[in-house]
């Protein structure tokens, strides 16, 4: 019954998580773009220098909103399965509290784990977006 409790927990908060993953994916390349342009030898306008800080600074921004959408998703599916109108039916379930308790435990883990990795992989992707030209350089040019 506890693969099912999962299932269903899985199925009501990744619904939602999902797509600040995704965008948060898509703002890792614009962090990266940035990064590029505020290392670059190039010499541009004055103006674009502004932008892409305000930029990197939204970017790193929407990665911290990101981390914290994943706790409030994981805080609120608790709350409507526990305490709400779904809670009276909840506790119907023919299912032991501990079983329930667990799913919700094992859910919340796995999401902040997967949560904390996704931010890494961004991370990663910006610097790698950013620093290409000079760690592929490096390489290139000293060996591995």
């Amino acid at each position: 019954m506890l693969k099912k409790l999962l299932k269903y927990d899985f199925i009501s908060v990744f619904k939602y998580w999902w797509i600040a993953a995704l965008s948060s994916f898509v703002l890792s390349f614009v962090g990266g773009g940035c990064i590029t342009v505020l290392n670059t030898d190039r010499e541009l306008p004055q103006i674009v220098y502004p932008f892409t800080i305000i930029g990197l600074i939204l970017v790193i921004l929407s990665f911290v909103v990101f981390s914290i959408l994943s706790v409030i998703l994981v805080y609120v599916r608790f709350y409507k399965n526990f305490f709400t109108d779904e809670g009276y039916l909840t506790f119907t379930l023919p299912v032991k509290r501990t079983q329930l308790l667990n799913s919700k435990l094992i859910m919340g883990v796995s999401t902040i784990f997967i949560t904390a990795t996704v931010c890494i992989i961004n991370v990663l992707i910006m610097v790698c977006i950013g620093f290409s030209d000079t760690i592929f350089s490096k390489f290139y040019w000293e060996g591995f």
